[in-house]
């Protein structure tokens, strides 16, 4: 997923939900140098129709950017359940 949110925002908007039961929650190691590497790709390339995010991903530092995993499994809720025949 693409996304301007970190890890512990998806943690936090999820947390809260009934719908799923979050398995993982976590940013992936090294996640910016992958998003670094493919920026710097796609513009060598000159096949990235949008502005590269290179510059401000080096700018970071790695501090803010990064890939969030998320892994949720979706809740079976009663009212979801399958009405059984009597």
């Amino acid at each position: 997923m693409t996304t301007r949110n970190s890890a512990a925002w998806w943690r936090n908007h999820w947390g809260h939900s009934n719908l799923v039961k979050l398995d993982r929650v976590d940013t992936m190691p090294d996640g910016w140098k992958h998003w670094l590497q493919h920026e710097v790709a796609i513009d060598t390339a000159g096949t990235d129709p949008f502005p590269s995010h290179q510059e401000v991903i080096e700018a970071d530092g790695e501090q803010y950017l990064g890939f969030a995993r998320v892994v949720a499994r979706r809740r079976v809720s009663e009212s979801r359940e399958t009405p059984q025949a009597n």
